[in-house]
């Protein structure tokens, strides 16, 4: 098992290094498939290490990998119910012409509750991208998750998820009012994101882990600061700056578990 993991390690570190730099893209709308695969590695009683990759795929006429996702982090655990992340998460985006690449890092905490037969986790996760995306070159991710008994076979738990966006420092809009007047150039500063989560998370094994899930993403505006809107018209009111993206997910995660402190 200990040889498989470091094949398995290596061999996502050797897709890390095949892509080349190129223009960071958002997802666009639309339905999707995920499937990941990944390994976690519990190196003592506090450090556990994870190698992930995430294979998205578009569904429209044709089905085809839009995206392919990897992240490599390690995680610490202060005590028993409190983790700390810190991870690097390139991303392989395929574009309208040729595929493109955009690299985050994530700094995560998180916090995990007991409620008789229900467990509760809430996170916090700053992240950093680079180069920048249009909306937004930080993200501050609020996330709640609330796990129900085990009462699916393998061990299954379903859950409900929550998780707000807030974007941060993204490239300027310029703002006009009703006359078509320039007010303001400024990043549109806000929390402009949600994403409702249904799934179930199974134990076929003691090292195995498989979770189903289906998610909705969609963007919205608070309406609470000013001049802080996406999806806003142009100066002639033709054209749609920084859309609205809302699309919907299937997905299927499969984790390996491996403990080396034997």
């Amino acid at each position: 098992m200990k040889k498989f993991a470091l094949i398995f390690s290596l061999a996502l570190f050797w897709a890390f290094a095949q892509m080349p730099s190129l223009q960071a893209q958002d997802l666009p709308p639309g339905f999707k498939t995920y499937y990941n695969l990944g390994m976690d590695m519990r190196l003592s009683k506090r450090w556990t290490a994870r190698v992930k990759q995430l294979y998205g795929f578009e569904i429209d006429s044709s089905y085809y990998l839009k995206l392919l996702l990897n992240t490599a982090s390690f995680e610490y655990r202060p005590s028993k119910n409190t983790r700390v992340e810190v991870a690097y998460r390139p991303m392989y985006f395929r574009g309208n012409t040729r595929f493109l690449w955009y690299h985050r890092i994530s700094l995560k905490a998180s916090q995990r509750l007991r409620l008789d037969k229900f467990s509760w986790k809430n996170s916090l996760t700053a992240e950093w991208f680079f180069p920048i995306q249009p909306k937004y070159e930080y993200r501050f991710i609020l996330a709640s998750r609330l796990y129900g008994p085990s009462v699916l076979p393998w061990k299954g738990k379903p859950y409900l998820q929550g998780q707000l966006y807030y974007y941060l420092n993204g490239k300027p809009l310029k703002y006009y009012d009703e006359n078509g007047d320039w007010v303001v150039t400024q990043s549109p500063n806000d929390f402009h994101r949600y994403r409702i989560s249904i799934g179930a998370r199974f134990r076929p094994t003691r090292s195995l882990r498989l979770s189903i899930y289906y998610t909705l993403q969609r963007e919205f505006n608070t309406g609470l600061t000013q001049n802080r809107d996406i999806n806003v018209p142009n100066r002639s009111g033709s054209k749609i700056r920084y859309a609205f993206n809302d699309y919907s997910v299937l997905g299927l995660s499969l984790t390996f578990k491996l403990d080396l402190r034997k």
